[in-house]
């Protein structure tokens, strides 16, 4: 096994070395799942555990904070960004640029942070390309009733983007599949302990390990 090391000779070292490398963590679920509200729990729980800040092309809701909830720039920023290879996913969704810059993954990754990304279908397939190591957690609510009851009670949105949204939340629901663990969320405070299970349980892996016997 590569991550063992023979070392019978030296009693006194430590048995077990831990990688220092942390865990890229991703959240996605199709809009109206909680997925945004289980992150911002799991953050409140865990403060050692960062948040992955997103940019985006589209709006500023009432509710957001620039720089937290996203980097909110215009489609002629993004595009440049594109251009710049400045991300590590991007795509269009719902009429909107979103994107995970690659420098706040890269620098976790580096010093062995853990990192959350509360990311769509389309971001998280990309992002399990190119770290391999990601743990990927999908995010449904108990009903699709229940889903489109959530997307309404929002009131945030019009009609005709909520029906976008309704629509699209059906193919997303199709990636399920690809992803390492399902979530049901009947209650965020459930739901985000189940989360929190995971990864500890992540934690644990023999591969995130050294041995020395």
């Amino acid at each position: 096994m590569n991550n063992l090391k023979f070392a019978l000779d030296n009693p006194n070292e430590p048995m077990i070395n831990q990688f220092p490398v942390g865990l890229i963590i991703i959240l996605s679920a199709p809009s109206g799942a909680g997925k945004s509200t289980i992150a911002k729990e799991l953050i409140n729980r865990h403060p050692e555990i960062n948040f992955s800040v997103s940019m985006t092309s589209r709006e500023k809701r009432d509710t957001e904070e620039e720089g937290k909830s996203y980097y909110f720039v215009t489609r002629e920023v993004f595009e440049k960004s594109i251009r710049d290879n400045a991300f590590a996913e991007w795509a269009m969704v719902h009429g909107h640029y979103y994107g995970t810059p690659k420098r706040n993954l890269d620098e976790c990754q580096r010093v062995g942070k853990d990192i959350l990304l509360d990311i769509d279908v389309q971001g998280g397939e990309n992002i399990r390309k190119l770290y391999s190591r990601a743990i990927s957690i999908f995010i449904l609510p108990p009903s699709f009733d229940i889903l489109v009851r959530r997307l309404r009670g929002r009131m945030t949105e019009k009609e005709d983007i909520l029906n976008i949204r309704t629509n699209n939340a059906k193919k997303e629901i199709l990636e399920l599949p690809k992803y390492d663990y399902l979530v049901v969320n009947d209650s965020i405070d459930m739901a985000t302990s189940t989360v929190e299970s995971i990864i500890k349980a992540e934690r644990c892996r023999i591969n995130r390990f050294t041995f020395s016997i």
